[in-house]
């Protein structure tokens, strides 16, 4: 085999290895509907797109964005108990034109009333349409058990861990996975067996927010 053939055999097995993962364009948006964007690198939470929305959008961009798709922005209350177009909340889920369908995407807004957080919620009653929507690797650390091993292989070495209250309060604490150069927050909950004995670790939110935030510990 000549050196320009062995050249390029090389560069067939090490683009199949899975090893040379692709970069992005610096300040290109990723819509993670469309991308496969945990096999990327080099991207961080202002150039996610999730169904259109990105950070720092102002609440009436985000309405018009979804409305262009076909779906809303909804707010819980008020009264409580009922769904309404997203005007006054801090809160707000992606919805379609039935607004309890789970589509598992949230945003919340900051004083200024833009969108200061994407939430992927994850762990929830019914399977979230968003997670049909996912390619790849991003899809697959979604969907499949949860486990810290695929966590660093996607991410490397979490810049800092929070124990957080959850959905067993005090007494069984939450973990939250900050990656500060991405701007990620990975949150995961611990399931106890009948013992009491840990059974399992769920994924339960994929966060996107400000990088100079995770950093600053928001």
């Amino acid at each position: 085999m000549n050196c320009s053939l062995s050249l390029v055999f090389f560069l067939v097995l090490f683009g199949l290895s899975g090893q040379a993962a692709p970069n992005t364009d610096p300040g290109a948006a990723i819509e993670i509907t469309q991308v496969d964007l945990f096999s990327m690198r080099h991207w961080d939470a202002t150039q996610v797109r999730i169904y259109g929305l990105g950070l720092r959008m102002s609440r009436a961009e985000a309405i018009d964005v979804l409305r262009s798709k076909g779906l809303r922005l909804m707010q819980s209350g008020p009264p409580p108990g009922r769904f309404a177009s997203c005007s006054t909340n801090l809160y707000c889920f992606v919805a379609g034109k039935v607004p309890y369908i789970n589509f598992g995407v949230s945003v919340t807004f900051s004083g200024e009333d833009r969108i200061s957080e994407l939430d992927i919620e994850v762990d929830t009653p019914t399977k979230p349409a968003i997670l049909e929507k996912l390619k790849g690797e991003t899809g697959k650390f979604m969907q499949v058990p949860y486990s810290d091993e695929f966590r660093r292989r996607l991410f490397g070495p979490e810049a800092r861990v929070d124990e957080v209250s959850g959905r067993y309060g005090e007494k069984i604490k939450d973990t939250n996975y900050i990656y500060s150069e991405y701007g990620l927050i990975i949150a995961t909950s611990p399931i106890p067996g009948v013992s009491g004995q840990l059974k399992r670790v769920e994924l339960t939110d994929i966060k996107f927010i400000p990088p100079q935030a995770a950093r600053a510990g928001r």
